[in-house]
């Protein structure tokens, strides 16, 4: 409110106006005023000039982006080659099928962190290394400024494991990774696990979604395929895992955050997808297998709450200042 600062909304719905509960002063939704009570009182307010302030807004692939500062460069240029890297996935022909979310014991940043490489699978994660080339991950960033990219190879077993059988890949694959059905997906003689189940999730994007996924190369048929765009916001290319993530601060306490996981899959070209899902939110205390529809990403996601509650009492007793970076991951 512009006469004592008062917060006009605590939370979302729909309203025909906005209007302050402490003296009733109120404004229509495009900001401007609506009725001053007492307005004999007020003699130094100008209408016109009452209005409730703006914000930078931009619109990307579906997703709003809001700026509080008033001289932030356009929106635009500030996703540099986002828009151009994400033509081919179209991110704004794509219904939200899962929206999960989680209360964390850790700061936000250091949560964001935690999902931006993948030289932590192995001891994480250990049940992903028979198909997930987790040190052989690539790092891209571009330009230097908002954007960065890891492209991090499946289908293909972790280097520690050498020349691992390639029908134990698709077996692992098809264990933790209901996409891929129950029906046991067995190799030819010589025949590459990567190619094979590439092809085999081509077919079912193109059944799921009643579209041609044919030409979609094996890289985003099967890849791992996650960017990051400053300051929280995490959306995947490819198709084989249509994730979007988002990290923010729970409130005023440092020592909490809340992150989202959002699941992107085509439109039906009749509009015969399902609605949007509505964000399901759980406590610290309960699991991402309470969020409906994770499925077995809840399994990795479990997995790194539980270093996230070890990190987060660790830094604040560690002696030795700043933190040990690899060179190249």
């Amino acid at each position: 409110c512009l006469h004592r600062g008062t917060i006009l909304c605590t939370q979302g719905g729909n309203k025909r106006h906005l209007k302050c509960p402490v003296h009733g002063i109120t404004w229509h939704l495009d900001g401007t005023l609506a009725g001053l009570p007492c307005k004999w009182d007020f003699p130094q307010v100008v209408p016109e000039e009452f209005s409730l302030p703006e914000v930078q807004v931009g619109v990307w692939a579906g997703f709003v982006f809001i700026n509080f500062d008033p001289d932030c460069e356009p929106l635009e240029s500030y996703l540099e080659c986002l828009p151009e890297h994400f033509e081919p996935f179209d991110l704004g022909n794509r219904y939200k099928a899962v929206h999960g979310g989680k209360i964390l014991p850790c700061n936000w940043k250091l949560a964001q962190e935690a999902f931006m490489e993948g030289f932590h699978i192995a001891a994480t994660h250990p049940q992903s290394v028979e198909y997930t080339a987790d040190t052989n991950t690539q790092y891209d960033v571009f330009d230097g400024r908002h954007v960065n990219r890891f492209v991090m190879p499946e289908a293909v077993a972790s280097p520690a494991l050498g020349d691992y059988p390639q029908q134990k890949i698709v077996d692992a694959m098809q264990r933790d990774m209901t996409f891929y059905g129950k029906e046991k997906i067995t190799l030819e003689e010589g025949e590459s696990a990567r190619e094979r189940m590439a092809e085999h999730a081509r077919q079912q994007y193109s059944k799921a979604s009643g579209r041609d996924f044919s030409q979609l190369s094996t890289s985003e048929a099967v890849d791992l395929i996650q960017y990051f765009l400053f300051p929280n916001l995490g959306p995947w290319g490819g198709m084989a895992t249509p994730l979007v993530y988002r990290f923010r601060p729970n409130g005023d306490n440092p020592e909490e955050c809340l992150m989202e996981i959002m699941l992107l899959f085509p439109k039906a070209p009749d509009g015969s997808h399902p609605p949007a899902a509505k964000p399901h939110i759980v406590d610290l205390e309960q699991s991402w297998h309470d969020v409906p529809g994770m499925g077995s990403a809840a399994d990795v996601t479990d997995q790194d709450t539980e270093n996230l509650k070890r990190i987060q009492r660790g830094i604040r007793t560690a002696r030795r200042p700043g933190a040990v970076m690899t060179v190249y991951q």
